[in-house]
């Protein structure tokens, strides 16, 4: 038996996600690729110069610098653990890495410590009155709160 294991998709407390200490907030890796999406969309928004710039420089410095290197390690450890094709290529079906059973506990233990890996950022979280100026999809918007973004 085969279980496709797709990272993004783990569900963790958000309490052990999210620690909002003084004027720094720390986010943790877990939410990147979800993040990098949201972000994306919220770049396209009207907010105003200065948060347009907060959104602008978190995107580049703790989404791009921080997080894609740890992202490039997440996926040579799924490509180590997944499935292989004749040609020794890893399997990707539905656009997750195919990891045999028999490696997936050794393939969790190999990802805890990139799913916990977090930075400290200073990128003031959104107030619900600023995102009802803007158009957001309700995922965005669940997952600004679900991160720590939306107070």
């Amino acid at each position: 038996m085969i279980i496709t294991v797709d990272v993004a998709q783990l569900q963790l407390n958000t309490n052990q996600l999210l620690n909002i200490k003084g004027d720094y907030m720390k986010v943790k890796f877990i939410f990147y690729r979800d993040l990098l999406k949201v972000f994306g969309e919220l770049s396209t928004k009207e907010f105003g110069f200065r948060r347009n710039l907060a959104i602008a420089r978190f995107n580049a410095n703790v989404l791009q610098k921080d997080f894609y290197p740890v992202e490039l390690e997440r996926i040579k450890i799924a490509q180590k653990f997944a499935e292989k094709s004749e040609d020794g290529q890893p399997i990707i079906e539905n656009g997750s890495f195919k990891i045999p059973e028999d490696k997936r506990a050794e393939f969790t233990k190999s990802l805890e410590e990139l799913l916990t890996y977090e930075v400290e950022s200073d990128f003031e979280p959104f107030v619900i009155e600023e995102l009802e100026k803007v158009n957001l999809s309700g995922n965005s918007v669940i997952l600004l709160e679900a991160s720590g973004f939306l107070k």
